[in-house]
């Protein structure tokens, strides 16, 4: 295959699964291929090129929120913040990534968690890493079970972005309260549930230096899309110099 067609063809099955993550965000597992076809504006030949059926497209979206999940944050000179950031970047980009809102209704179907990978096993392993090198940095207080905390962050977070949208005054789909106020108190319960853990996980020295603000996550994520155009643009100068 030419490089040309593989271009063609990555970029084809980028809105194959863009499409397919608009259909389980609205609908769920009881999405079809059909309404995937309908978004995709591509025929059935072509989804079914890249997925063989519908629990291949599902896992293909499951797949592809892994990276997001686990590296979408930058070192920090705490290791509890690196943890801190992880979620909070999460809380920030759930209301505007639909790829993510349909990884997380996805994984909390029956039907997905007995046959197919969900990603979070893989979020629990990475938090749990950070918990670890929190721990070997002298971060955290004596007798923290960080396996326990890796898996609870995770419960947690998925209940806080499962819940909050019918515990609240409305959603946006429903008509109820606007984007914005949605997805602020998606942040700040995600940084609330942070700071009410910190006391019994971290030493007393370093909680004050830690931040868990709403706002943490937006600062974070637009800090790293910032590093990441400048990187391109000195990667596209050099390429045309090259050439």
């Amino acid at each position: 295959m030419t490089q040309l067609k593989q271009d063609r063809a990555r970029k084809t099955r980028q809105q194959v699964l863009e499409a397919a993550a608009a259909a389980f965000d609205e609908r769920g597992y009881s999405a079809s291929i059909d309404d995937v076809v309908s978004k995709s504006q591509l025929t059935k030949g072509g989804v079914y090129y890249h997925f063989e059926n519908k629990d291949a497209l599902v896992q293909g979206v499951l797949d592809a929120t892994k990276p997001g999940l686990t590296g979408a944050v930058e070192p920090q000179e705490l290791k509890l913040q690196e943890w801190i950031d992880t979620g909070m970047v999460l809380a920030y980009r759930l209301p505007r990534d639909t790829l993510l809102r349909a990884a997380l209704r996805l994984s909390m179907e029956p039907v997905v968690q007995q046959s197919l990978r969900t990603p979070w096993p893989a979020w629990i392993q990475h938090t749990t890493r950070q918990l670890a090198a929190a721990r070997a940095r002298k971060e955290l207080l004596p007798g923290v079970k960080i396996e326990d905390y890796g898996r609870m962050v995770a419960q947690a977070w998925a209940g806080i972005a499962a819940l909050s949208p019918a515990l609240d005054e409305g959603h946006p789909r429903d008509g109820g309260r606007a984007d914005d106020e949605s997805q602020a108190n998606m942040e700040r319960w995600t940084a609330h549930m942070y700071a009410s853990w910190l006391p019994s996980l971290a030493i007393s020295g370093i909680i004050p230096l830690l931040n868990t603000r709403p706002e943490r996550g937006r600062q974070v994520w637009e800090a790293r899309q910032c590093r990441q155009s400048k990187q391109v643009a000195v990667l596209s100068v050099v390429h045309r110099l090259a050439g």
